[in-house]
């Protein structure tokens, strides 16, 4: 199981309105931090060269809720270790 909180975004993030500089900082940062995820789950279930990886990690993405948060990454995490050993 990962360490979930190496993922939090600390940029600032809240029901006020966002500048577009800040607003475009936040998913920039969101999508590395997605991305930082990805591979950090195909190293931890051995699927790192694997060359269906992506599409694994997109369906759990999806199963995730499709949306970045770290409560959210639990269930991808969860849905990744059940479907990973079916590329291996």
């Amino acid at each position: 199981m990962l360490d979930f909180t190496k993922y939090k975004n600390t940029l600032e993030a809240s029901t006020r309105i966002l500048s577009k500089v800040d607003r475009v900082a936040y998913q920039k940062e969101n999508d590395r931090l997605r991305d930082l995820f990805a591979e950090d789950l195909a190293k931890e279930y051995g699927v790192e060269d694997n060359p269906k990886k992506d599409k694994l990690f997109e369906l759990a993405w999806e199963h995730g809720g499709g949306h970045y948060d770290v409560e959210s990454l639990y269930d991808v995490e969860s849905f990744y270790a059940d479907v990973a050993d079916l590329i291996v």
